[in-house]
């Protein structure tokens, strides 16, 4: 009957593509209305009821049958679901060798990587990068079914710093601080825990790793034990745009036979490790800053290992250290919407101190321009041009342009 077809497939296209359409029974309403009317028999309408309770039943079955945009999603033997994703991040560099060497065109990043969930709540992802040596990023296997207790095994980072635990395609520079680069462990072989209480007002992460970095075996029987805890005691409106305010901690220890530490002034440190940091955000609408304090103490064992040629513009300690050697410094990020989510005026100030070395310290200048609205949460394609003014004791100051073009799927 043609009017028990419409109504059947008005009530399942509406079941698809709202979820809010059932939320209040109206489809109750309109039978009964149609019902009184005499539009509908009284078997008509118990059919019609039947076919709406069979496609609110399958509603969010069918939601999840969508790819998300920019992803590929796989269903069916293997596992719930896999989603390839990547991103290519082009650069281009003019002026001084401040951050990242002299003039030149660079592929800084070519990721492509799957992930997915294999049963409920056991979850992978492996990412490659191919402008690495080796070329394995991440390679993890974790366990999500609580909220309080996450377990991750594998190759991932390390719970250590927030501008290293956010993703380059992520941070509002082109590239990470240097007291970051030089004292975050970042990538690490190992096991790690992690949770959230109170509905995210405390989230934690502690792990032990073999800590002489990616792709790599432990040096000795000994390892690195890392771990953060970051507190969120504010999050909501205030004048009409949502707020948010959060402060975070780490720390780390490990005792090394042979781990580079080239941004340090080191190659194979023998010794005990010690690394702290203390961090904090504010967001509020189109503004944010944060800012963040790094320091490493380093007690040797024996010889201090070969002296290390920086790759960012960072000097050497002195080449016979003290049996202590304290290493540290801070950045400050600050950055604001011109456009809504759109055009994003950044500034950074950055400075780190290796003790027997020189101070530096840099200011950076960027715009960067979403394709994409932006969102927290996701990442975005987008264009960003960076002005760099590094200042060295003893040297002379350096300028650098930066741009980069970045595309995500």
């Amino acid at each position: 009957k043609w009017s028990v077809g419409l109504f059947s497939f008005f009530f399942l296209v509406q079941g698809v593509f709202s979820s809010e359409l059932y939320a209040d029974s109206s489809a109750e309403v309109l039978v009964n209305i149609l019902l009184r009317k005499g539009v509908l028999t009284q078997e008509e309408a118990v059919e019609v009821l039947g076919e709406v309770e069979e496609v609110e039943a399958s509603r969010e079955v069918l939601l999840n049958k969508i790819p998300k945009k920019g992803a590929t999603l796989v269903s069916g033997l293997y596992g719930k679901k896999h989603i390839l994703f990547g991103r290519v991040q082009l650069d281009a560099r003019f002026g001084d060798e401040v951050l990242r060497g002299s003039d030149t065109f660079e592929i800084r990043r070519a990721r492509i990587g799957v992930k997915g969930e294999i049963i409920d709540d056991l979850k992978y992802k492996i990412e490659f990068d191919g402008t690495d040596d080796p070329p394995l990023k991440d390679a993890k296997i974790y366990f999500t079914k609580y909220d309080w207790a996450n377990l991750t095994v594998g190759q991932f980072k390390a719970p250590f710093s927030r501008e290293e635990l956010t993703s380059s395609s992520q941070i509002e520079t082109m590239e990470r601080s240097n007291v970051t680069n030089a004292i975050a462990p970042g990538r690490q072989v190992g096991v790690s825990l992690s949770g959230k209480f109170l509905n995210g007002f405390l989230k934690y992460k502690a792990g032990i790793f073999n800590g002489n970095g990616d792709n790599t075996r432990n040096d000795n029987d000994d390892f690195l034990y890392a771990g953060r805890i970051v507190l969120r005691p504010f999050e909501d409106e205030i004048a009409g745009k949502q707020a948010k305010l959060e402060f975070g901690g780490n720390i780390g220890v490990s005792e090394d036979d042979e781990v580079d530490l080239e941004d340090l002034g080191f190659e194979e440190f023998k010794g005990d490790r010690e690394i702290y940091g203390l961090d904090g955000m504010f967001s509020w609408g189109p503004f944010s800053v944060k800012g963040e304090y790094l320091r490493a103490d380093l007690e040797f064992d024996g010889a201090p290992g070969s002296l290390a040629v920086p790759a960012t513009f960072t000097p050497a300690v002195a080449a016979l250290p003290a049996v202590d050697v304290t290493s540290d410094g801070y950045y400050i990020t600050g950055s604001y919407f011109i456009l809504p989510k759109r055009l994003q005026f950044v500034t950074k100030w950055e400075k780190l101190d290796l003790e027997g070395g020189s101070d530096f310290d840099a200011l950076t200048l960027g715009m960067n321009y979403y394709f994409t609205e932006y969102s927290e949460k996701e990442k975005s394609t987008r264009f960003m041009v960076n002005y760099v003014h590094g200042d060295e004791d003893g040297s002379d100051e350096e300028d650098q342009v930066l741009a980069r073009m970045q595309v995500l799927f």
